[in-house]
């Protein structure tokens, strides 16, 4: 597969470098770790506690969230971090929405929800909605890792939909980079927009760096 970058509404090939770039997909058909404070402290910065926001994390009764400690939470439960309170197991189908926009303060770096490894494949299922609200300040800086983003890993049923990443948002990865997701197996990216940076090697693009049957549609 071609080294990919999606800008404005076009997937475009890239060789490798850093984007700078508004990238967005359009809402359509679905197809179908933390640290002990579950985020790393940059720059002397003090660490966020992450908090359990309202909610079940069903499509009933998805988490409300609407702080940038609520969504540290939502990471740490998707990626089974147990050292965090409410949290007894990893929850990869949790469903979520954004109730408001959210700054990550600086200094503060972000764990993609979802991940892979040679050792464990941990997709995110679940639907993350951010009903049209924006993160801003999201920084990840993991050079020497792959499938890197706000979501690192997406699948199955994993669907992503109407969230904006605003112009503080940088990733940083090895390969399958995306601003709004790394790597997506079969899931759904619908109506999202993002801007800042994205820096990788094979597989780098502004909304998702790869995608295998998944579905980002188009205007």
């Amino acid at each position: 597969m071609k080294r990919r970058m999606l800008s404005m509404a076009l997937v475009l090939v890239m060789l490798l470098g850093m984007v700078s770039f508004p990238a967005y997909a359009e809402e359509g058909s679905s197809a179908g770790q933390a640290g002990p404070d579950g985020v790393t402290a940059l720059n002397g910065g003090e660490p966020i506690t992450p908090t359990q926001p309202d909610g079940a994390g069903t499509e009933a009764s998805p988490y409300q969230i609407g702080t940038a400690a609520e969504l540290f939470w939502f990471a740490a439960l998707v990626n089974g971090d147990t050292t965090q309170d409410g949290v007894t197991a990893a929850n990869r189908g949790a469903w979520a929405v954004l109730t408001a926009n959210i700054t990550i303060p600086e200094g503060r770096d972000w764990t993609p929800i979802g991940n892979y490894s040679a050792s464990t494949s941990n997709q995110y299922t679940g639907t993350f909605d951010g009903q049209d609200h924006t993160i801003d300040g999201m920084v990840v800086n993991n050079s020497g890792s792959s499938y890197q983003g706000f979501v690192g890993y997406l699948g199955g049923s994993g669907c992503i939909r109407n969230l904006t990443l605003g112009q503080g948002c940088s990733v940083t990865g090895r390969d399958k980079v995306g601003g709004i997701c790394g790597s997506s197996y079969s899931g759904t990216i619908a109506n999202c927009y993002a801007t800042g940076t994205v820096s990788g090697g094979n597989y780098v693009g502004g909304v998702c760096g790869s995608t295998n049957e998944g579905t980002i549609p188009f205007p």
